[in-house]
């Protein structure tokens, strides 16, 4: 139904066009949001001292790979669109970011001990996700971890720019019961699942919040939740 390039080249586009302001709105946004902070510990504590994390779609802001730094992971955060890229560098000067698309990344296999993909698959159409998860498990290693953020819904397509660029960008939210499931078929274990209400200054549409395991036993940083604990 989507094409996939057409949908890649309209996100470079579009986030090649907003990224400054999106940049200036969302750049401290961490700090309001205990929550979100609470799930990025989460997942540098599963995954433990040292792992190699991948901030996939990180967007202009910089913050939750600065977060994850600060916890102790390695973290790489890449981004289709190269004004983003250049954001996040200019504003965290110590840390790799690197113009990728997330479907077609240029890490060898097994290469990363975790992902966050923070509000990042929103951009990839249902039928397309297959894919694209197929491609997240290739370079993680076994055990490895997924943090995956999105917005509750059903719908997609695309839509008006809401920071009122003129463009149309590709946007689809999930339920979480939907993105468990694309998961699981996607070979991945669900190891937590929780959706949170909006803060009072977000758009009034809940967030929902998954982390997962790549199925299969081997080596790597990422333990259970139980061996956490």
């Amino acid at each position: 139904m989507y094409d996939p390039e057409d949908v890649r080249q309209r996100t470079r586009e579009y986030f090649d066009a907003v990224g400054r302001k999106y940049h200036e709105l969302f750049r401290d946004e961490l700090e309001q949001k205990e929550y979100d902070r609470r799930i990025l510990d989460r997942l540098a504590a599963l995954l433990g001292a040292g792992a190699k994390v991948c901030d996939a779609g990180c967007g202009p802001c910089g913050h939750t790979a600065r977060h994850l730094a600060r916890a102790g992971l390695e973290v790489t955060g890449i981004d289709i669109s190269p004004e983003c890229v250049a954001l996040a560098r200019a504003g965290s000067p110590g840390l790799a970011f690197e113009v990728m698309a997330m479907e077609a990344m240029t890490f060898p296999d097994a290469f990363f001990d975790g992902i966050l993909a923070y509000y990042a698959i929103l951009y990839t159409p249902r039928e397309h996700l297959p894919a694209l998860l197929g491609e997240f498990r290739r370079v993680l290693k076994p055990q490895g971890a997924l943090l995956v953020v999105v917005k509750e819904g059903e719908g997609e397509g695309f839509v008006d720019d809401p920071l009122g660029s003129g463009l149309r960008t590709f946007f689809a939210n999930f339920t979480e019961s939907e993105l468990r499931t694309l998961l699981e078929r996607g070979g991945f274990e669900c190891v937590f699942a929780e959706t949170r209400e909006p803060y009072d200054f977000e758009i009034p549409v809940r967030r929902v919040y998954v982390i997962a395991r790549k199925a299969g036993n081997g080596p790597g940083h990422a333990q259970s939740e139980e061996e956490e604990s």
